[in-house]
């Protein structure tokens, strides 16, 4: 069998320029420690797949589709990242450290080959390109919730594709991005991105005689995911979704997924393939570690140096900004094929 990706004689290097400005400081006999470190990427001649028209010998799915790498444009990457590391209290008894983390990154596309917007075909919600936003962005028709009762002269002004009465109440509300009065191919935006605005941490160790602590929590703001499982909404109720997802009904007047239909399926209101992409932002609770350390005049008695013992737990709590997914954890940014499940494990940390 020969492979679908198509050689490229013209192909070159990714080039990057940088320019950083670092400052480190200590304070208070180094107990204060401070990093901040602003940097800019420029980089041209950005190689990526690039999906080849059908004429090329194969084409009509995703497995069958000619592609080959290009240098297809150009990026530039600007931010900051800041690491500050304490020791707020240190006793013959007790310590306490903490270290605290943020980065804030912009990128965008600056110029595209075609110097325009490269919309895929095949998938343009995920694999578009466009100019002045991120690398992996978002571009669909942006949802302004469901049409309700009292709203039937407003969607009235509103044709698909040019058909006139084509919403009503339970429908899907597409924005029209065009402002023309007609829900087109055109009316697609972009959405957002899956890289946040900015990340941050906050990590804690404290220990007490024998007893240590730590405490690990992260933030991650400003971020868009493609929560897959949100697709499986059935508006005919046959097939299995999560029991909180609220669907209109006139009794209902939710703004989260449109009417029930009977034998009807997701596909049969316009603007279905938007619903996946949610706000992912999230302040989660990563791990917590729990610690002891026999004293060693105990176990030296039985040839032991020293003997932990401990339990860990992870994925504890996490809080999200969207009600959408409060029952996903979305640090495994939508995917729903290996969920992120909580731990708790114990153990010992023998020496001899």
């Amino acid at each position: 069998q020969f492979s679908y990706l198509v050689g490229n004689a013209g192909l070159g290097w990714e080039k990057s320029t940088t320019s950083n400005l670092g400052v480190d400081f200590s304070v208070f006999n180094g107990r204060v420690d401070l990093n901040v470190d602003l940097y800019n990427i420029d980089t041209k001649d950005i190689l990526m797949a690039r999906s080849l028209p059908p004429s090329t010998g194969a084409g009509g799915t995703s497995s069958a589709q000619f592609s080959t790498y290009t240098n297809i444009g150009k990026t530039n990457n600007k931010g900051i990242e800041i690491a500050l590391n304490t020791v707020n209290i240190q006793t013959k008894k007790f310590k306490w450290n903490s270290t605290v983390t943020f980065a804030s990154n912009k990128e965008k596309i600056v110029s595209l080959i075609s110097n325009t917007d490269i919309i895929q075909g095949q998938s343009p919600e995920t694999a578009s390109l466009l100019i002045g936003r991120p690398i992996n962005s978002f571009y669909s028709y942006k949802l302004a919730g469901v049409w309700q009762l009292g709203q039937e002269a407003e969607m009235a002004q509103y044709k698909l594709n040019g058909t006139a009465n084509a919403f009503k109440p339970g429908d899907l509300h597409v924005v029209d991005y065009t402002q023309d009065g007609n829900i087109t191919t055109a009316d697609r935006q972009y959405l957002g991105s899956a890289s946040p605005k900015w990340t941050a941490g906050l990590n804690n160790t404290i220990s007490y005689k024998g007893f240590d602590l730590n405490m690990y929590l992260v933030a991650r703001w400003g971020q868009m995911i493609n929560a897959q499982f949100i697709g499986r909404y059935d508006p005919s109720g046959v097939a299995n979704f999560p029991s909180y997802f609220s669907y209109w009904t006139p009794e209902n007047p939710s703004n989260d997924f449109p009417r029930p239909k009977k034998d009807g399926h997701l596909y049969d209101y316009f603007g279905y393939m938007s619903l996946n992409y949610v706000d992912g932002s999230y302040v989660k609770l990563k791990t917590v570690s729990l610690g002891y350390t026999i004293p060693a005049a105990i176990t030296k008695k039985v040839g032991i140096s020293k003997l932990r013992l401990y339990a860990t737990a992870s994925n504890l709590l996490t809080v999200v900004k969207s009600h959408m997914i409060k029952y996903y954890d979305p640090e495994r940014g939508g995917d729903e094929t290996m969920p992120l499940t909580k731990q708790l494990v114990f153990g010992v940390n023998l020496g001899f």
